[in-house]
């Protein structure tokens, strides 16, 4: 059984497939109420929107923007300047931690909407990288439908920042 889930203004439709259990749950976070949430298994601390949109009335709003992969580097140390979610150690998530909240039982995007509201259907850079001769290159994560992939850091790509635990 499928099921279309459709989210306001932003025009993204999601589509989850009831029928496959959930790889991400809900239950498994707790949810701030500055726009951000905490994995209780892995004690990472999430925002839950992408940079460029804010958490505005228990959703993100705005438009996320997108970075070349050096720019998003620097990202989490705008954020750490001022402090979110009373962190000051915020980064780029690594292969691992953002493979971590794929949902699987959705597409477009592949990510649970209650914990990452608007979520763009989009790729993501990750922090870890691959030099080569010809060209510099860093993983990203496509929570559309393709998954991850290494991408020239000339590529533009989104970022959820994450902190790790205290």
């Amino acid at each position: 059984m499928q099921v279309l889930l459709f989210c306001s203004s932003n025009a993204i439709a999601q589509q989850c497939d009831s029928s496959r259990p959930l790889s991400i749950h809900a239950d498994d976070f707790v949810f701030s109420v500055d726009g951000s949430v905490i994995n209780l298994e892995s004690g990472l601390t999430w925002m839950r929107c992408a940079i460029g949109q804010k958490w505005q009335d228990g959703t993100c709003v705005g438009k996320p923007k997108r970075f070349i992969w050096t720019e998003a580097l620097k990202q989490g140390a705008v954020f750490n300047q001022r402090s979110f979610s009373g962190k000051r150690n915020w980064r780029l998530p690594g292969l691992v931690e953002i493979a971590g909240i794929v949902e699987r039982q959705c597409t477009n995007p592949r990510i649970n909407a209650e914990l990452f509201p608007r979520t763009p259907s989009g790729v993501f850079w990750t922090s870890n990288h691959k030099k080569s001769n010809k060209q510099s290159k860093a993983f990203a994560m496509d929570f559309s439908e393709s998954g991850l992939q290494l991408l020239p850091q000339n590529s533009f790509a989104y970022i959820r920042l994450v902190s790790g635990r205290d």
